[in-house]
Protein backbone atom coordinates (compact mmCIF):
# COMPACT_ATOMS: atom_id res chain seq x y z
CA UNK A 1 0.00 0.00 0.00
CA UNK A 2 1.13 3.03 -0.65
CA UNK A 3 1.09 6.27 1.85
CA UNK A 4 -1.41 8.61 1.67
CA UNK A 5 -0.39 11.95 0.11
CA UNK A 6 3.14 10.52 -1.39
CA UNK A 7 4.38 11.14 -4.97
CA UNK A 8 5.09 7.54 -6.55
CA UNK A 9 7.95 7.42 -9.68
CA UNK A 10 5.37 8.01 -12.44
CA UNK A 11 4.46 11.40 -10.73
CA UNK A 12 0.60 10.06 -9.70
CA UNK A 13 -0.35 10.61 -6.09
CA UNK A 14 -1.59 8.82 -4.23
CA UNK A 15 -5.74 9.34 -3.23
CA UNK A 16 -8.61 7.97 -1.66
CA UNK A 17 -11.54 9.16 -3.30
CA UNK A 18 -13.49 10.51 0.07
CA UNK A 19 -10.79 12.73 0.03
CA UNK A 20 -11.98 14.37 -3.20
CA UNK A 21 -14.65 16.11 -1.53
CA UNK A 22 -14.17 19.28 -0.58
CA UNK A 23 -10.75 19.74 -2.07
CA UNK A 24 -11.41 20.76 -5.55
CA UNK A 25 -9.44 23.76 -5.96
CA UNK A 26 -6.64 22.39 -4.41
CA UNK A 27 -6.65 19.29 -6.55
CA UNK A 28 -7.60 20.66 -9.62
CA UNK A 29 -5.39 19.76 -12.45
CA UNK A 30 -2.92 17.24 -10.26
CA UNK A 31 -2.34 13.96 -11.41
CA UNK A 32 -3.64 11.32 -9.11
CA UNK A 33 -3.76 7.38 -8.51
CA UNK A 34 -6.94 6.07 -7.39
CA UNK A 35 -8.65 2.36 -6.84
CA UNK A 36 -12.33 1.52 -7.27
CA UNK A 37 -14.76 -0.35 -7.55
CA UNK A 38 -16.40 0.23 -11.25
CA UNK A 39 -20.39 1.05 -10.94
CA UNK A 40 -21.40 1.89 -14.46
CA UNK A 41 -19.82 2.62 -18.15
CA UNK A 42 -21.47 5.12 -20.52
CA UNK A 43 -22.18 3.14 -23.60
CA UNK A 44 -19.95 4.84 -25.69
CA UNK A 45 -17.03 3.66 -23.55
CA UNK A 46 -16.08 7.29 -22.88
CA UNK A 47 -16.65 7.25 -19.22
CA UNK A 48 -17.43 5.59 -16.04
CA UNK A 49 -18.11 5.77 -12.49
CA UNK A 50 -16.24 4.49 -9.57
CA UNK A 51 -17.27 4.12 -6.00
CA UNK A 52 -15.62 3.79 -2.70
CA UNK A 53 -17.45 1.62 -0.18
CA UNK A 54 -16.20 2.75 2.70
CA UNK A 55 -16.95 6.50 1.86
CA UNK A 56 -19.95 5.50 -0.41
CA UNK A 57 -18.07 8.36 -2.78
CA UNK A 58 -19.05 8.39 -6.59
CA UNK A 59 -16.34 9.78 -9.39
CA UNK A 60 -16.49 10.47 -12.78
CA UNK A 61 -14.04 8.72 -14.86
CA UNK A 62 -13.18 10.41 -18.45
CA UNK A 63 -12.07 7.33 -20.58
CA UNK A 64 -11.42 9.60 -24.13
CA UNK A 65 -7.67 9.87 -23.71
CA UNK A 66 -7.39 5.92 -23.78
CA UNK A 67 -7.22 3.84 -26.79
CA UNK A 68 -10.50 2.34 -28.04
CA UNK A 69 -8.94 -1.27 -27.42
CA UNK A 70 -7.91 -0.30 -24.14
CA UNK A 71 -11.79 1.04 -23.53
CA UNK A 72 -13.06 -1.79 -25.25
CA UNK A 73 -11.03 -3.99 -22.74
CA UNK A 74 -12.83 -2.43 -19.94
CA UNK A 75 -16.37 -3.52 -20.98
CA UNK A 76 -15.81 -7.03 -22.19
CA UNK A 77 -13.46 -8.49 -19.18
CA UNK A 78 -15.29 -9.13 -15.57
CA UNK A 79 -13.80 -5.97 -14.30
CA UNK A 80 -15.05 -4.49 -11.19
CA UNK A 81 -12.17 -2.72 -9.44
CA UNK A 82 -9.55 -0.76 -11.36
CA UNK A 83 -6.23 1.91 -10.32
CA UNK A 84 -7.26 4.91 -12.12
CA UNK A 85 -4.39 7.23 -13.08
CA UNK A 86 -4.74 10.56 -14.40
CA UNK A 87 -5.56 14.33 -13.83
CA UNK A 88 -8.43 15.90 -11.87
CA UNK A 89 -10.91 18.38 -13.65
CA UNK A 90 -13.97 20.30 -13.05
CA UNK A 91 -16.66 19.06 -15.27
CA UNK A 92 -20.28 20.52 -14.71
CA UNK A 93 -18.81 21.33 -11.02
CA UNK A 94 -18.16 17.30 -10.58
CA UNK A 95 -14.94 15.99 -10.19
CA UNK A 96 -13.61 14.11 -13.05
CA UNK A 97 -10.81 12.13 -13.21
CA UNK A 98 -9.09 12.23 -17.40
CA UNK A 99 -7.39 8.58 -17.26
CA UNK A 100 -3.97 8.31 -18.72
CA UNK A 101 -4.41 4.83 -17.89
CA UNK A 102 -6.46 2.04 -16.17
CA UNK A 103 -5.17 -0.78 -14.66
CA UNK A 104 -7.76 -3.71 -13.85
CA UNK A 105 -7.05 -5.79 -10.87
CA UNK A 106 -8.12 -9.07 -10.45
CA UNK A 107 -10.79 -10.39 -8.33
CA UNK A 108 -10.27 -13.38 -6.90
CA UNK A 109 -13.78 -15.61 -7.44
CA UNK A 110 -13.46 -18.63 -5.52
CA UNK A 111 -16.28 -21.09 -6.03
CA UNK A 112 -18.28 -22.50 -2.76
CA UNK A 113 -19.62 -25.68 -2.03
Amino acid sequence: ALAQGKTVDNGYTPIELKNLAGRTSELEGRRVAVTAEIVSVNADFRSMNVFDQASKAVVAVSLEQLSKSQRQALIHEPVLRVSVFGRIEMKNNRIVIKADQVMPLATDLVASK
